[in-house]
C-alpha cells in the first residue's frame, strides 16, 4: 500500500494509532483493565486505528480482531513477575507504529524514561496504589513503588479512576496533574432472563459475591461469615484454582452446605442473571479505585454491602450498606429485613446510570487520545 506524503488532505484524514497495553486480553474475561480495554475498543475503534496487546496465555482461540481492534499477542503472562516483561515487550513493540500508548498499570513503567525519547504519547492508568496490596512481598512492593514514581514523573498523562484515590495520590505526589476517569457499566445483556428458569439460579434466597480470589478482596472474611453465622446461602464466583491461596480456600469451604463456590463465568448474561436474582451483593474489595464489579452490581439494581473503605463509599455515593469486619458483616446480614432493599438497589442503579456510562467514559478517552 503506497505511503502518503506528509502534506495534503489524505494525510490529514489518517486516523491516529492507539495501543492499549497491560490488559490480559480481550474479549474480556478477567478483570477491570480487560473490561476497560474491551469497551474502549468497542466505542473508539471507529475513531482510531487501535491495537490491544494480549497475553498468549489469555485465549486458545487467539482471534486477530475484536470489536474492530487488532489484537497482538505477547508470549508471556500478563500478571505476576512475568507481567513486568510483558508490559515492556508490549511497549517496545507498540512504539514502532503507534502515536499513543494507553498503559494500564505501572508494573513495567521502569522503561518510561526510554519511551520519552520517542515521539509517542504515553498515558498511564494507575490501578490504585498497587504496591500497597497485601499480596505483594517486600521486594515486589519496593519495585512497584519505584515503577509508580517513574510513571508519575515521566508519563504525558496520568489517569485515576476514583476521587478517593486521587486524594491519596495527590498526598504522595502533590505536584502532578491528573485526569479523573471512572469505569463504566452497561445493560446490554438482554438474554439474561432465559437463565431464570435454568439450573443456574437456585430456588432459595441467596447472597452473591464475585471477584478475583486475592487477600485484599476479603474473601476469607465473607466465607467465614456464611460458614459460621448466617442463615442465608452464598454464591461466590471466582478464580478458585488460580494459585495456592485460592485453592486452599476452595478446599476449605467447598463442602459447606450454604456456600456455593462457582468457577469463573464468562457469559455476561449468566452473571447478570445471578446478580438480578440475588437478595444482596457483597463487595469485599479494599484496594484499588473504582472497581468495575461494584459498578456493574450497582447497574443491576441490587442492594450492595461493601467493604467500608473510601474507594467504595465514593463509588456508591455513600448510598449502600458497609462492613468493616466479620462481626459487622454478620450484623448487616442479620438486619437486612430492616432495610428497603428494593429502594436501596434502585438508588444505586440511579447512581450507576448517572455517573458510570461507557459512552461518556469513552468520550473522555477519545479527547485524551
Amino acid at each position: 500500500m503506497p505511503k502518503f506524503k506528509s502534506h495534503g488532505l489524505k494525510q490529514k484524514s489518517k486516523r491516529k494509532r492507539v495501543a492499549i497495553i497491560g490488559a490480559v486480553g480481550i474479549p474480556s474475561s478477567y478483570g477491570g483493565f480487560e473490561t476497560l480495554a474491551d469497551c474502549l475498543a468497542k466505542h473508539l475503534a471507529v475513531c482510531f486505528s487501535m491495537t490491544v496487546y494480549c497475553s498468549s496465555y489469555s485465549s486458545n482461540a487467539k482471534p486477530k480482531y475484536h470489536n474492530k481492534a487488532e489484537l497482538h499477542y505477547i508470549p508471556l503472562k500478563a500478571n505476576g513477575f512475568q507481567g513486568i516483561f510483558y508490559d515492556i515487550w508490549s511497549c517496545f513493540h507498540a512504539i514502532r507504529k503507534h502515536d499513543t500508548l494507553l498503559i494500564l498499570g505501572v508494573t513495567g513503567m521502569v522503561i518510561l524514561p526510554i519511551l520519552s525519547l520517542f515521539k509517542v504519547k504515553t498515558i498511564v492508568h494507575i490501578d490504585g496504589l498497587e504496591w500497597r496490596r497485601d499480596k505483594w512481598r517486600p521486594f515486589a512492593r519496593k519495585f512497584l513503588k519505584l515503577s509508580e514514581r517513574i510513571a508519575i514523573k515521566h508519563a504525558d498523562e496520568i489517569i485515576l479512576d476514583n476521587l478517593a484515590l486521587r486524594d491519596m495520590v495527590l498526598a504522595e505526589y502533590p505536584k502532578r496533574q491528573y485526569q479523573l476517569i471512572t469505569y463504566g457499566s452497561e445493560t446490554n445483556n438482554e438474554g439474561y432472563q432465559k437463565h431464570f428458569t435454568s439450573g443456574l439460579i437456585p430456588r432459595e434466597e441467596y447472597a452473591m459475591a464475585l471477584c478475583r480470589i486475592v487477600p485484599e478482596n476479603n474473601v476469607k472474611t465473607i466465607l467465614d461469615t456464611f460458614k459460621e453465622s448466617i442463615n442465608l446461602n452464598l454464591i461466590f464466583v471466582g478464580n478458585w484454582l488460580h494459585n495456592g491461596y485460592s485453592k486452599d480456600l476452595f478446599e476449605k469451604y467447598k463442602l459447606i452446605p450454604n456456600i456455593d463456590l462457582r468457577h469463573p463465568i464468562y457469559d455476561a448474561s449468566k452473571v447478570e442473571a445471578l446478580r438480578k436474582k440475588c437478595k444482596v451483593y457483597i463487595h469485599g474489595h479494599s484496594a484499588g479505585g473504582t472497581n468495575p464489579s461494584l459498578v456493574e452490581a450497582m447497574r443491576s439494581g441490587v442492594p450492595v454491602i461493601a467493604k467500608d473503605v473510601s474507594f467504595n463509599r465514593v463509588t456508591m455515593h455513600s448510598k449502600g450498606l458497609y462492613f468493616s469486619d466479620k462481626a459487622d458483616l454478620v450484623s448487616q446480614l442479620n438486619e437486612l429485613e430492616k432495610h428497603d432493599l428494593s429502594g436501596l438497589g434502585k438508588r444505586l442503579e440511579t447512581v450507576a446510570i448517572e455517573n458510570y456510562s461507557w459512552e461518556h467514559i469513552a468520550e473522555q478517552y477519545r479527547n485524551i487520545f
